[in-house]
């Protein structure tokens, strides 16, 4: 039990009676404030829990001590009359954020993927953790604000990722480029049929070396398949031609040292 415990683990444990409440008679004062949980051995399970408002701490009487629970005496319980209203020095350490707000959050989580019909795993995506952190930042910056105050239109977002892909682009047709004229460049393509509309789509993916010897693979584009044109060897390549010259801008006579 003393090793690695969740949270929630230890929460239902509790509820259950698998573990229990203990006082600790340590010298410390914050011990006034806090039990210990511990299993049917009598033993802590490296978790604390205030008797204020609740608040399930991990503990570990070797690396922090009494810090923690010192820490959300002065910060998260006993420190202030309103908890809502995080202290300053809560932007610079790392609090430890109570239960009831953990469970906030999971039921906004909830109703952000059923009523956005999103997969539950969004939540464990770089990008939307990276959007939650800036969404913390601004906060942390300028207060409680409304989130539709900040939050941009979807119509600016998708102009702004149009703007941002032809940048992209542009870095990597040069990219591609050099790599044309240093040595020679490896592509592949590939072809599928949409289920639904019956729609054809054909990519490009090049793969080259570096100076410095490393092997780069790279998704150029992926477009629709002219749907009047029958998927032959002639056409196939007079559409990837079509598209390395029109959407990377490559002169036509460097095409010869691309190998397929």
């Amino acid at each position: 039990l003393k090793c690695n415990m969740e949270l929630e683990d230890v929460q239902k444990k509790i509820k259950m009676g698998e573990l229990t409440l203990s006082k600790f008679g340590g010298k410390s004062e914050v011990w006034k404030h806090f039990q210990q949980v511990v299993g049917s051995d009598n033993i802590c399970v490296g978790f604390v829990k205030c008797i204020k408002c609740g608040t399930l701490l991990a503990y570990d009487s070797k690396k922090t001590g009494t810090s923690t629970m010192n820490r959300h005496m002065k910060q998260a319980c006993h420190g202030r009359k309103d908890d809502s209203q995080p202290s300053m020095s809560s932007f610079v350490t790392s609090p430890s954020i109570p239960l009831r707000a953990r469970q906030a959050l999971t039921e906004k989580c909830i109703e952000f993927c059923c009523k956005d019909i999103r997969p539950f795993y969004v939540l464990s995506g770089h990008g939307f953790q990276a959007l939650a952190q800036e969404l913390i930042n601004v906060g942390g910056t300028y207060g409680r604000v409304s989130a539709q105050s900040i939050l941009p239109h979807h119509s600016t977002v998708s102009k702004a990722c149009i703007e941002k892909a032809d940048e992209r682009r542009e870095v990597l047709a040069q990219t591609l480029k050099d790599a044309l004229k240093n040595g020679d460049v490896a592509m592949s393509t590939d072809m599928w049929t949409d289920d639904y509309k019956k729609i054809s789509y054909i990519a490009i993916t090049c793969h080259y070396i570096t100076d410095d010897y490393t092997l780069v693979g790279k998704t150029l584009t992926t477009a629709m398949f002219p749907v009047e044109d029958a998927k032959t060897g002639k056409n196939i390549r007079r559409e990837i031609v079509r598209l390395l010259v029109n959407k990377f801008g490559l002169d036509p006579s460097s095409l010869s040292r691309i190998v397929w």
